[in-house]
């Protein structure tokens, strides 16, 4: 022990005699350890991170796969209050629907995230309040439950000021007066931890919050809910698919038409984050993301395995020097394994800041959707193992070739040897510039990917969407916040709509029931006269549908191909109609004219007036998928949004249409405000190839960084042992001009082979990643040449900088030097 601790003290002691090497041995582990935490920090928030909640094991989601989708989705309520009732492999089964609400508590409303659940949630999740209390089991599922809510520790603080009063006050739920009974504690998240709630109330009540709650509840095309349930102890996810499947089936022979070939799976909470559907994507991006980051830490190790040898190759004679004093070789090695770990430790510690800042770069990322996400990484204690095993690996894989060299002093042929030594054995040299090849190669597989997602990115902005994104106005509006009737909400939107087509600098307006892209969308069940439809979907074909209002096609340049636009006629007294678009109409009358055909979906029968042209609705890659439209005057909702087509600043748009819903009614506001291009870009449909673009370029760009340093450490050391060499060159006429070719080219040399062996790693990683790419080939030619013209300028650069400064060396002096 007493050794060890004096191993400790004279490596404390080189570190400080050396400062420049101390830092940027440091800055190079704490750049590939902060690296590797940042990503992990991330995949640890998406799918590691349990939910604050009791036994969070056990707590699974809920997701329906049936024959109009392969990709887990949400549940009828319906079959879910059938699932509550008759599966008994849960302690607690419940239904649980996100939603956006306005409260107001006498001031101006405010829109907030909430969730609408079953009683016996709080119970599920094993969940009391901070102050207050919750839900009574089996006393909010009923239409005459009492009108309560729960609120967040965070909304307490920022509405009402953390007052303890607050629990017994009543404010109003979009219009409706509702009594806060509780505070919740401030770990609570909801069921989704990526888009954490702030308010939550029971089924219950929703009649009578939603205007068309009915629709949600009994309605059994409604797919709005995510179930969440907590395992009886020893049952796992895999038999209680198999029991809920068994009542599925029966489902199925009573309700053919919208559960026929419809399965249930269940999956652990964090395997569904944000929803079942993208969290069964993780698993392999989170793959490919900590194979990429993997690789920058990989240059960092061979960088500071680099930096390491060449001080180790100018400390032979020292070791030499304590063989021959009586030190064991195992204490030689030992002494340069504690120097490297003592280095890792500090740039462990560097890591670990730059995680949280990185982490807090990447929390900084805008996500405009309909339903706000929250993706901020946190440094918790996995993150912590993760970057201490990080920091322990990536110190001994640095150490341990450069402690077996040291150990390995030959003690007659050092102590012999004069200050004009080689730079070290054949072997070793081959080393170092193996270690230059791989950071090169690997550089340059990072950048060929950073520049094939940046041009998947660039790719996906040029998709045809089928509709106008440059100067489009959104925003959202809710009537029903404030307890309008269906008479009084079309009056209200009526006038607004005219009224909105008025205003300076507007050219058409309309509204809709939903945004194209946008995390909501509507789908029914369609049965469609003389469809060409297989068996199989006989019974009804999933179709999305938007409603929307006059003017519409006109505002967002979506055209009419045949037929007609919706006119003020198609009201909801004259016969129901509807616009298809091309691929709807290809779907179930490829053969004839869709105009003048008839549907039915939800119940209702529409005589087809238009087809329309197809646009990306719900997905921006891919085939755009059949979809239909119907008159919002026809299918009243008391949430709409905007779309408002301007020729002026966006902004100026935005402050007269506030002016004008004011004066229409100062208690409603509008939210969710933002231009239809911002909500393409920033919003889910790009979001992930921003993300890959982001990732990989920095990554990229960050190897190349320690590559060249790299390079730039290993010449340096090149001709600090070659000076004498340099000397006699230069004495016997040697220009400085040949001495910079001979120290660069052979520099160049290892860069070359670095390229060569990247080109070939560059084309598998492309090939891996190659699902996540859109429009971009895995071999790309102009992604080669751009990274390798970078890699070898910043390599020249490296190598020209001391060798330049050799070339300026007095042959005198040099030929002198020991």
């Amino acid at each position: 022990m007493e050794s060890f601790r004096m191993d400790i003290t004279q490596a404390v002691r080189r570190l400080f005699k050396h400062p420049g090497l101390t830092l940027l041995i440091t800055v190079t582990f704490g750049l590939g350890i902060g690296a590797n935490a940042a990503m992990f920090s991330v995949i640890n928030t998406l799918m590691f991170k349990p939910l604050p909640v009791r036994d969070t094991d056990r707590v699974v989601v809920l997701a329906s796969v049936d024959r109009h989708s392969s990709s887990p989705h949400g549940m009828y309520y319906q079959d879910v209050s059938y699932y509550m009732e008759n599966a008994d492999a849960f302690e607690h089964l419940s239904a649980v629907m996100a939603a956006s609400v306005d409260i107001n508590d006498g001031q101006q409303p405010l829109r907030i995230r909430s969730e609408v659940v079953s009683s016996n949630y709080f119970v599920m999740l094993g969940i009391d309040a901070e102050r207050g209390r919750v839900f009574l089991p089996e006393k909010g599922d009923l239409l005459d439950a009492e009108p309560v809510i729960v609120i967040t520790h965070g909304l307490w603080l920022r509405e009402f000021g953390g007052d303890p009063s607050a629990v017994g006050r009543t404010i109003r739920l979009n219009g409706y007066p509702v009594t806060i009974i509780g505070v919740l504690p401030q770990s609570f998240v909801g069921s989704r931890p990526l888009m954490p709630v702030e308010a939550v109330f029971p089924i219950g009540i929703a009649t009578r919050v939603f205007q068309r709650a009915d629709e949600l509840l009994n309605k059994r095309e409604a797919e709005n809910f995510k179930p969440m349930a907590r395992l009886k102890q020893g049952i796992s996810p895999r038999e209680a698919s198999n029991q809920l499947n068994l009542i599925a089936s029966r489902l199925a022979e009573q309700f053919p038409l919208t559960n026929k070939g419809a399965s249930v799976t269940v999956v652990p909470e964090n395997h569904a984050r944000p929803d079942p559907e993208i969290g069964a994507l993780l698993p392999k991006v989170a793959v490919v993301f900590m194979i990429i980051v993997g690789m920058v830490l990989a240059i960092a190790c061979a960088n500071i395995v680099t930096l390491i040898l060449s001080q180790i190759a100018s400390r032979q004679k020292e070791f030499a020097i304590r063989v021959t004093l009586g030190a064991s070789r195992w204490r030689v090695a030992r002494q340069v394994l504690v120097e490297i770990m003592i280095l890792a430790l500090l740039g462990g510690g560097a890591g670990i800041l730059l995680s949280k800042w990185a982490a807090q770069l990447l929390g900084s990322i805008r996500f405009q959707t309909a339903y706000p996400m929250d993706v901020t990484p946190s440094v918790d204690w996995r993150v912590l193992v993760f970057s201490l095993c990080i920091t322990a690996l990536l110190g001994l894989s640095a150490g341990l070739i450069p402690a077996i060299q040291a150990s390995r002093a030959d003690v007659s042929e050092k102590l012999k040897e004069s200050g004009r030594s080689v730079s070290g054995s054949r072997v070793l040299r081959r080393f170092r510039t193996f270690l230059v090849v791989s950071q090169v190669a690997v550089s340059l597989a990072l950048l060929v990917c950073g520049w094939l997602f940046i041009e998947s990115l660039n790719n996906s902005k040029k998709i045809p969407l089928g509709f106008r994104s440059k100067d489009v106005f959104l925003a959202s509006i809710n009537v029903g916040s404030q307890g309008y009737s269906q008479r009084m909400g079309k009056q209200f939107y009526s006038e607004l709509s005219n009224r909105l087509r008025d205003l300076s600098g507007v050219e058409s307006a309309s509204l809709t029931e939903f945004i194209p892209l946008g995390f909501y969308k509507g789908r029914m069940s369609v049965i469609a006269d003389g469809a060409a439809v297989s068996p199989d979907e006989a019974e009804g074909v999933g179709v999305y549908y938007n409603a929307v209002g006059s003017e519409y096609f006109k505002t967002v340049d979506t055209l009419i191909k045949i037929g007609r636009d919706f006119t003020a006629s198609d009201n909801d007294k004259s016969q129901k109609v509807a616009i298809v678009s091309e691929a709807m109409a290809a779907k179930f009358w490829p053969n004839d004219v869709a105009v003048g055909k008839r549907f039915k979906a939800d119940r209702n029968f529409y005589t087809v007036v238009g087809v329309a042209g197809d646009i990306k609705y719900d997905w921006i890659y891919g085939a755009a998928r059949p979809m239909f439209y119907i008159p919002l005057d026809q299918s009243y909702t008391p949430i709409v949004n905007l779309f408002v087509r301007t020729n002026v600043d966006p902004a100026s748009v935005s402050r007269s249409i506030h002016h004008l819903v004011a004066s229409l009614d100062p208690e409603l506001t509008l939210y969710d405000i933002t231009t239809m291009a911002d909500h393409i870009e920033y919003g889910p449909a790009l979001l992930p190839a921003r993300l890959g673009a982001i990732l990989t370029t920095t990554f990229g760009v960050l190897g190349i960084v320690l590559a060249a340093t790299g390079v730039y450490g290993v010449i340096s050391y090149l001709v600090s042992q070659r000076v004498h060499e340099i000397g006699v060159r230069t004495a016997l006429g040697a220009s400085r001009g040949s001495v910079l070719r001979l120290l660069v080219g052979r520099s160049m040399i290892s860069v070359t082979l670095g390229i060569m062996t990247g080109a070939l790693i560059a084309l598998a990683l492309t090939r891996l990643v190659s699902g996540l790419l859109f429009g971009v080939g895995w071999i790309d030619p102009a992604a080669y040449a751009v990274s390798i013209g970078f890699i070898v300028t910043i390599s020249l650069i490296a190598s020209y900088l001391p060798a330049h400064r050799a070339s300026k060396v007095d042959p005198m002096v040099a030929l002198r030097s020991e």
